[in-house]
């Protein structure tokens, strides 16, 4: 019976980490509130001005600062898409366990380029280059979760651990890039396609870990400057 009643007891001292705001709705529920509500907001930003998808049917540019520079650039079939398209698979915070868990994805990001190129001269050199093909990026998926620990007395609040996990399904490149008539085709896709997915995979917890060291400063920065109830 001792041990039941300390239990209960400490999972009432955990609901109460974060101080309830307006009675009903703790501080760290409201982050994530908060935070979903950025995402949407991110997204109807994108959409609402055109920037998902992007897409550019012809664009020519013309750089001239004659006789040292003489450029032309032009770009046509452009499509970029899936910004935008965010998907919250968890997002919450537990009151008992001071805990904020997090699962955000992009299922897939397309970037497809019908043509696209660069001529003319600089400084009396010829430079020419073209870019053409399609770039697919699958399943990026961001998870973790973080542990808080809260003053009640002060109001601050300190994130005591934080992880994170990066992952990729897949890259998928079929480019083909030529600078100054070189074919760069396989290199770039063999870049794209082989070495970054191997050095991700290879070095997985570095990179998690240095990601976690990042968010958690971004996180503890905003925590710290946040607005707080007046008492």
């Amino acid at each position: 019976m001792k041990f039941l009643v300390l239990g209960l007891a400490l999972l009432v001292a955990g609901s109460s980490a974060f101080p309830d705001i307006q009675g009903h709705q703790s501080e760290g529920e409201l982050f994530a509130e908060n935070l979903k509500r950025a995402i949407e907001a991110f997204q109807r930003y994108m959409i609402r001005n055109d920037l998902d998808p992007i897409v550019v049917a012809r664009a020519d540019y013309t750089i001239a600062r004659f006789p040292y520079l003489n450029v032309r650039l032009f770009v046509e079939g452009l499509n970029f898409s899936g910004l935008s398209n965010i998907v919250i698979h968890t997002l919450d915070y537990s009151n008992v366990f001071s805990r904020l868990r997090y699962d955000l994805e992009l299922p897939e990001l397309d970037f497809v380029i019908a043509d696209s190129g660069i001529s003319g001269t600089v400084v009396s050199n010829n430079v020419n280059a073209k870019l053409a093909g399609k770039l697919t990026i699958s399943n990026g998926r961001l998870a973790g979760e973080a542990y808080v620990q809260a003053n009640i007395i002060t109001g601050s609040v300190t994130i005591t651990e934080l992880v994170a996990n990066l992952s990729i399904k897949s890259i998928k490149s079929d480019i083909t890039l030529e600078v100054l008539d070189n074919d760069l085709s396989e290199w770039l896709n063999n870049l794209l396609n082989v070495r970054i997915p191997n050095f991700l995979e290879d070095n997985e917890s570095d990179i998690n870990r240095v990601l976690a060291g990042v968010i958690r400063s971004i996180a503890q920065l905003y925590l710290d400057n946040r607005p707080r109830p007046v008492a």
